[in-house]
């Protein structure tokens, strides 16, 4: 699971946290995120998404409001919504205690969110509320950031496609679209889209809960991408190079592509190299570098 589990009380009580930091949770202007949140939704029986754009302020009668506190009056802005769906917190693991009943709850962080900078290199301290209608509400500090990559991958739960073999296979895409696996690898040379959220804000810039128009929106952001063997056993130079584009991909809210040539893969080349136990993803391991860094491996072949 991906995001922060919140507790429904007036202080908030982080049970994990996926790729954010345990608390406060960090976040980018735009980044799409999700919280576990129990004591609300008790009555969702199955997942409620929204269904076109721009994304609700409310569903299933719970919503999500920002308050960022460096800045008086204190005022509340509401917060889009793509999904709510009933979970609990033992994950679908069998264990011997009662689970938890929570409710996942994705939302977009505002664009406008003030982040840490070069003259106030401390991020400014918000809080995001997240509340049922006529119920409970649960509150989290967060900590905005200029970027917070995260590179998507099939177990995150705000992505509704899956693929076969490996858990959490990374979303790096052929230009067809296709996904790159053991069973279609890319080649060296070859343009490939990475997927990401949290990569900040576009120029020009974009209402949150908005689909991203034609062309794509370049974000305002400087990131780097390095390479290196994915394989411990495998020497090989870690090489680093500027992506060909990184910005909003149109016609969703919140999701970021990067396009960048395949890095040649470590030598000597094997054809199992992709697909031994440690790396079933692949022998290349990719790092996207902002403010903060994710990694990805995906199979190479020359």
């Amino acid at each position: 699971m991906c995001g922060a589990l919140l507790s429904a009380q007036p202080t908030a009580a982080i049970g994990s946290a996926g790729y954010s930091a345990p608390f406060p949770v960090k976040v980018a202007p735009g980044q799409i995120l999700t919280f576990f949140v129990s004591g609300i939704g008790a009555g969702l029986t199955t997942k409620v998404a929204a269904d076109g754009f721009p994304l609700p302020n409310t569903l299933a009668g719970i919503s999500a409001t920002l308050y960022e506190l460096s800045q008086p009056p204190l005022a509340g802005e509401a917060v889009p919504l793509l999904a709510v769906s009933p979970m609990n917190s033992c994950g679908g693991i069998i264990v011997p205690v009662q689970c938890t009943p929570l409710a996942a709850v994705t939302v977009q962080i505002p664009f406008f969110i003030r982040t840490a900078s070069a003259v106030s290199p401390i991020p400014p301290p918000a809080t995001l509320t997240i509340s049922e209608s006529g119920g409970s509400s649960a509150a989290i500090s967060l900590s905005p950031m200029t970027n917070q990559p995260h590179i998507v991958t099939t177990c995150d739960v705000n992505v509704s496609s899956s693929a076969p073999g490996s858990l959490c296979r990374p979303v790096v895409t052929h230009g067809d679209g296709s996904l790159v696996t053991p069973d279609a690898p890319a080649h060296t040379g070859e343009e490939l889209v990475l997927y990401a959220f949290g990569l900040g804000s576009t120029l020009p810039g974009l209402a949150e809960g908005e689909a991203s128009p034609v062309p794509a929106q370049p974000v305002t952001g400087t990131f780097t991408l390095t390479s290196e063997a994915a394989i411990q056993t495998l020497q090989s130079e870690r090489q680093s190079f500027a992506p060909l584009f990184a910005g909003l991909a149109p016609g969703f809210a919140g999701l970021y592509q990067v396009n960048f040539l395949a890095p040649a893969p470590p030598m000597p080349f094997a054809s199992g190299d992709c697909n031994t136990p440690g790396t079933p993803n692949g022998n290349v391991a990719l790092t996207l570098l902002g403010d903060s860094a994710d990694r990805a491996n995906f199979c190479v072949v020359p």
